[in-house]
Order: C-alpha cells, then sequence, then structure tokens
C-alpha cells in the first residue's frame, strides 16, 4: 500500500519540493536539526532526498484511510507535539487570484471583466490551468484534485434537494444552485474570451470549479477568495468539540452574568461561514512568505493528522464541503415552530433576540436564547415585568413556568417530527440500503430480496432499470410506503439521467453513481435532524419528571 501510495503521489512530492513545499521546521528552529541516530524516524540521506523527490517524510506522509475518516490525508511520520510547525507552502506554490494576475493572457482579459468577483476569478484560472494540461506549473498538483463533488450546489433537481425534506435545507440548496448558475453565466464571455473549448465553457465543469474552490480554498490576508494550497489541502478536517468528555453546549446548562450577550451571541452566531475562521491551525505569514500549518494537537507516528477549518454545522459541512458527520456537536436544528403563539404573546419592547441564535442544539437541549425566549412567553405579562430578568440570565422563572415551557416544547418537536415524509426508523432503513449498494440496480435488486417470485419476475419487466416502466409497488412489501414512494422517484431521475446521457460523453454508471451518493447524503443530514429532535423530546421528558 505505502508503495503504492508513493508511486501515485511520486510526481506532485517531487514538484512540491522543487516549489520549496516543505515540512521540515523553519530554519532557525532548534528541532530543524535531524532526530537521532537511534529514532525510528532519522534516515541520513534525509534532506538529500527532500531536495531531489519529496516534499513530505519529515514531519507527514500521504495515507489513505477509512472513508469515516475522510479517506486521502496525512499521517505522521513522527510524534508530534501540539503547535509544532509540520507544513510550508511557499507563496509561489499557490493558485490564487494573485497567481491569475501573473498570467499575462489572463491578466490582460480580466480588465474587461472588472465586475466579476474573486471567487469567479480563480475559477476561471483554475479552469485555465487544467485546460492547459501537462504545459501548467500546477499540472501535478491539479491532476490529484477530486474529480467528483457533491456539495448542494450539485442537487440540481428537485427530486434531490426535496429529499433532504427539511424546507430551510431545500432552500440553501436551491440557492447555491442558482448562485452557481448565475456565476456561471457572468464568467461565460472571459472564458470564451480564453478560448478554453466547449469542455470548459459547460455548467458542469462550472460547478467543479466552483466546489473545488469552495471546499478547498484557505484564507489568506490579500483576496476574499483564499487560495489552494498544494499538499496544504490533503488535510481532512477536525471538528471542534469532538470529545467524549467535553460537554456539549455548556452555555445552555449555566446562567451567564451578560445577558444581552448571550441572547446576540449565543453559539457560533456566524453559522461558521467568516472565512477567516475556516483554518485555525494555521495561516499564511507575510513575513515568511509561507503558508504555514500546526499540529492540531499531539499525534503519535502513523496517526492521521487532522486540521481545523471552523465550527460548522451538518448543513453548512454539506453545502461548502459536501460531506457532514455522524457526530457533530455543532450541528444544530433551527427553531421553526409554529404554535409559539400558543405558548404566549409577545412582550412589547423586549429583547431583540437573532433569529440564528434560536434552536435546539445537538444534544437536545434548547439554546440559551431559545430557552430564555419560550420561558419569557410562557410567563404572564405581570411576572415578565418582575421576573423577565432571571429568563433573561439564563435562570428559572418558576417551576410552573418551566414546565409549562418544557411541555410545549416536547409537543412541538413531536408535532414536527410527525410532520416529516419519512419517520427516523424509514430514514435507518433506507440509509443502511444505500450504505449496502455501490449503483441504483442494487438498489432495486435488494429491494427485491423479500419478494416472491412472480413479484420479481414482473419488477425486472416493469422496472426502467431493468425494462420499460416504473412503478413503486414493485419493491419488498416490507419496506414502508414512503420509502418505496422515494425510491420510485430517485428510479425515475436515474432513468431520465441516464436517457440523456446516450450519445453523450457522459458515462451512465458514473452518473447514476453521483446520484447515489447525494441521495446518501441527504438521508444522513435529514436522519441526523430528526435524531436531535428526538432527544430534545427525551430531555424535555427529562426535565417534566423533575418538575413532577
Amino acid at each position: 500500500m505505502v508503495e503504492n501510495l508513493e508511486k501515485k503521489y511520486k510526481e506532485i512530492l517531487k514538484w512540491g519540493a522543487l516549489q520549496g513545499i516543505t515540512d521540515t521546521p523553519f530554519p532557525s528552529s532548534p528541532s530543524s536539526s535531524p532526530p537521532s541516530s537511534s529514532s525510528s524516524s532519522y534516515r541520513p540521506d534525509f534532506e538529500q532526498q527532500q531536495e531531489q523527490s519529496s516534499c513530505l517524510g519529515f514531519s507527514l506522509e500521504i495515507a489513505v484511510f477509512s472513508d469515516s475518516e475522510g479517506g486521502r490525508g496525512l499521517a505522521a511520520t513522527r510524534d508530534l507535539k501540539k503547535g509544532e510547525i509540520i507544513l510550508r507552502v511557499p507563496k509561489g506554490a499557490l493558485l490564487s487570484v494573485h497567481s491569475a494576475q501573473q498570467d499575462k493572457k489572463l491578466a490582460e482579459a480580466l480588465v474587461s471583466y472588472p465586475s466579476l468577483s474573486s471567487t469567479q476569478v480563480l475559477c476561471v484560472h483554475l479552469l485555465r490551468e487544467v485546460a492547459k494540461g501537462r504545459t501548467s506549473a500546477w499540472y501535478p498538483y491539479l491532476v490529484h484534485l477530486p474529480r467528483l463533488h457533491h456539495t448542494l450546489a450539485h442537487y440540481t433537481t428537485s427530486v434531490e434537494s426535496q429529499a433532504l425534506q427539511v424546507e430551510e435545507a431545500v432552500w440553501v440548496a436551491e440557492r447555491a444552485e442558482e448562485t452557481v448558475r448565475q456565476e456561471w453565466n457572468e464568467a461565460r464571455p472571459l472564458i470564451k474570451t480564453l478560448s478554453l473549448g466547449r469542455r470548459f465553457d459547460s455548467l458542469r465543469a462550472w460547478l467543479w470549479a466552483s466546489a473545488t474552490v469552495s471546499s478547498r480554498t484557505l484564507f489568506v490576508p490579500w483576496d476574499k477568495a483564499g487560495t489552494l494550497c498544494p499538499i496544504g489541502d490533503y488535510f481532512n478536517y477536525a471538528c471542534p468539540g469532538v470529545t467524549e468528555h467535553d460537554p456539549v453546549n455548556t452555555q445552555d446548562l449555566h446562567g451567564d452574568d451578560d445577558a444581552e450577550a448571550n441572547l446576540q451571541e449565543d453559539g457560533d452566531s456566524s453559522c461558521g461561514l467568516e472565512f477567516a475562521d475556516r483554518l485555525s491551525d494555521g495561516g499564511f505569514e507575510s513575513e515568511r512568505n509561507e503558508y504555514c500549518f500546526y499540529a492540531h494537537q499531539n499525534y503519535k507516528k502513523g496517526e492521521q493528522v487532522l486540521l481545523c477549518y471552523g465550527t460548522y454545522t451538518n448543513l453548512e459541512l454539506l453545502e461548502h464541503y459536501g460531506f457532514l458527520l455522524l457526530k457533530n456537536p455543532n450541528d444544530k436544528l433551527l427553531f421553526r415552530f409554529s404554535g409559539l403563539h400558543e405558548l404566549g404573546p409577545v412582550s412589547p419592547g423586549g429583547p431583540h433576540i437573532d433569529p440564528k441564535n434560536l434552536y435546539i442544539a445537538f444534544d437536545g437541549h434548547p439554546s440559551f436564547s431559545l430557552l430564555a425566549m419560550l420561558r419569557l412567553r410562557a410567563a404572564p405579562t405581570a411576572i415578565r415585568k418582575s421576573h423577565g430578568h432571571l429568563a433573561l440570565s439564563g435562570l428559572q422563572i418558576s417551576p410552573e413556568n418551566d414546565a409549562t415551557t418544557y411541555r410545549w416544547l416536547k409537543v412541538e418537536c413531536e408535532k414536527l417530527i410527525a410532520s416529516f415524509l419519512t419517520s427516523t426508523d424509514d430514514d435507518f432503513m433506507l440509509l443502511k440500503l444505500l450504505e449496502a449498494c455501490t449503483s441504483f440496480h442494487q438498489v432495486v435488486a435488494k429491494a427485491l430480496t423479500t419478494c416472491n417470485c412472480k413479484e420479481q419476475e414482473r419488477v425486472r419487466r416493469d422496472s426502467p432499470l431493468c425494462g420499460t416502466t416504473s412503478k413503486e409497488e414493485k419493491f419488498s412489501k416490507e419496506l414502508p410506503t414512503n420509502v418505496l414512494t422515494e425510491i420510485g422517484k430517485f428510479e425515475a431521475l436515474v432513468s431520465l439521467k441516464s436517457n440523456k446521457s446516450r450519445g453523450s460523453s457522459s458515462d451512465p454508471l458514473a452518473e447514476e453513481a453521483i446520484v447515489l451518493e447525494k441521495w446518501k447524503l441527504a438521508v444522513s443530514w435529514r436522519l441526523a435532524q430528526k435524531r436531535i429532535i428526538e432527544r430534545c423530546i427525551l430531555h424535555c421528558a427529562h426535565c417534566l419528571k423533575c418538575f413532577s
């Protein structure tokens, strides 16, 4: 495995060394000398090898981990200490708007398109470099970029976006797709001016470039678009707060003296979208003219080295990076209950609460702001005036008030989870089915495993994947009706895409696999949301039991 990886990445590692990319400490650092000969990581000819064949080997190496661990990543070649410099990438190796300006033809063309954003410029720059092929200065890096992305902008059909089931998420997906399409239309004249050809003028190509920029760029102080950082973008994501003993959202469990601060800055009010906060374990250091990365924590030799990009909910991860985490303590369910008027009227002149701060946290607890707001709404007007400050400080107004609050929240959560098209059990069953399949043909086949012989024969005859028509009743009777309906919709979508791909350069099987992966991500996301609701119901029940 190691030999295969070295062979596969030999060219980019050698290219990186020529660009000055290195995983050695700063030249002035006391730890820059090679380790003692007794160390297992010591190689007498290390410096010579570093200069000639590889930019890695002193601190890091490319490794492949399980899918749940992020797949391709970087592993420690020696024990690393938290805060230690582990990778340095010179500015000249970065692919950014700055490097776009060094491209004479692109720079001249950009003069005629001043309205394009820096992100659009970077996307065009990326497409131009890919179009150059082996003549591109970044070719060894470009050939290893992912060819497929699953960001929300790629949910281009209503079937795919509606699979998220939550109105807010569907809106985010539709907005992302519309934004990418608009940016593409605005950038097309520039692409045509550069004569990149039809392949790079297509929406498919722009979707890829946009997703690459969205998911792989790092913050730089000179441009909002950020920069693509060779080797540096091989680090996988370290989610803040993923430790078994750290409490999740402790702010909801204790009061705070600064009530207004809590109401205005509850949790991560920026929703993790501030670009400058994307990477907390590294950054561009102007005095060194390098992008420098530091160890997120202590690592043993062979362990995967991770970096924290910032705090994200699963929806934000899916929107910008195309993946989500099964255990994400930063995930949340935004408050969207319709029966708030039943709890009590709004207080005239009451404190303003940012809607982004009204949510149910990953552990099922209402956020500080949400609980304060519900306690105030549940209190009679006279009590609000005399005891409202308690709610704003995260404290109980009275046991009776809390009982009313949690009882209302529990009922609303039960209504909400019942309103989804599929239940938690339905989603779990569907997700297991999808995870066991690598193609849609397998989804159909596995759905048929409990059907009798006559029904199997009818399905093979009627299915568009095996025949001519689509009927949801062909699937196993043990699968819930709502699951069958969803399978039928995706089956029709795959069939439609397969028909469209005939006579084109598109690979029907590849298109099918892409749809399947996006479907799995959508089901995983909505299942995680429903589990937050279920945890909230249990939390409310526990609180009510304490009051009884």
